[in-house]
């Protein structure tokens, strides 16, 4: 049985008592704008209540699981501790960025198709096949719910004509 944390228990409960916060919040926007945030919100809910009750009372089906965040920041073979982290991390920025400027250039949509494919190609190393089923289930997921269910528009990027038409 694992010792329990009381830093962690402190954090999961502030998690938790931000996200029924929100939900709490949610409940007095209109019945269309409320549904993602009440979504993502009681998902989250859940979740965090889940973790809180593994912190205090350890499940067998949690044991098994291994959820460390912070394993893609740590050293690789040959590399020591102090440029390992700075490296990872530079890298995720200048991702961030890119995305950010492909957004102002093309868009949204197009952005984020071709984020996730680079992403998950050239940085995560993953298979050609994995990484066109992610992009398109991602890119699939945001339409759906930004464009379908919430009827919004999404910022179409400088080479469309979103700035311009605004002029």
């Amino acid at each position: 049985m694992k010792k329990s944390n009381s830093g962690a228990i402190f954090f999961n409960a502030l998690i938790i008592l931000f996200i029924a916060v929100i939900c709490i919040y949610a409940l007095d926007y209109k019945p269309r704008v409320r549904l993602v945030p009440l979504l993502v919100g009681i998902v989250s809910l859940v979740i965090s209540i889940l973790v809180l009750i593994n912190e205090l009372y350890p499940l067998p089906v949690f044991g098994k699981i291994e959820l460390d965040l912070m394993s893609p920041l740590e050293e690789k073979e040959g590399e020591n501790e102090q440029q390992a982290i700075p490296s990872k991390m530079l890298a995720i920025i200048f991702w961030m960025i890119g995305f950010m400027g492909l957004t102002l250039l093309v868009g949204f949509y197009i952005s984020i198709a071709v984020f996730c494919f680079a992403f998950l190609k050239f940085q995560e190393k993953v298979g050609w096949l994995k990484s066109i089923c992610v992009t398109a289930g991602i890119w699939a997921f945001v339409y759906l719910v930004f464009t379908v269910v919430m009827e919004l528009q999404m910022f179409e990027g400088v080479l469309f004509g979103a700035i311009l038409q605004k002029i």
